[in-house]
């Protein structure tokens, strides 16, 4: 991907040579122009600079339905997509996202919770749990209205 810049106006006298000039973010194009006219304009073309995004997962995994990007631009806005880690509650990103105008390569870290009673439970102790759960909600029943029984 690259982008038109126009980084100079001529109002100069044929013979002059143009420099592009630098832009934070973008990679320049390597050569000067001579105008060969006068008041000449000049249209240079530049292309973002691809910045590496990696990860701190704390042991954590992204989970398999999420794409996840390992680079951008100046030009990209990103936000990573919601990971899992058994027996916590991800809270968000640091930093929270890449904004537009970003530059350089960047870690998002994946900040954690301990999730209540982090313990895993399955079987009999899950459904007891999710019981208490609904009852809590519910009162005596054990059946949200939404489900049948």
């Amino acid at each position: 991907m690259s982008r038109t810049i126009n980084s100079f106006t001529g109002f100069g006298k044929k013979g002059t040579e143009i420099t592009p000039q630098e832009i934070t973010g973008y990679t320049a194009p390597d050569a000067s122009v001579t105008l060969t006219e006068n008041d000449q304009q000049i249209t240079f073309t530049y292309t973002p600079i691809l910045y590496n995004i990696t990860y701190d997962l704390d042991g954590g995994v992204f989970i398999s339905d999420n794409k996840y990007k390992s680079n951008y631009t100046i030009e990209d806005t990103y936000t990573a997509p919601d990971v899992q880690k058994i027996g916590y509650i991800f809270l968000n990103w640091e930093p929270k996202k890449i904004n537009e105008g970003t530059t350089g390569d960047i870690t998002m870290t994946a900040k954690w919770t301990p999730a209540v009673g982090a313990q895993l439970m399955e079987g009999p102790a899950l459904n007891k749990a999710l019981k208490d759960l609904i009852k809590s909600v519910n009162g005596e029943s054990e059946w949200l209205p939404c489900f049948p029984r």
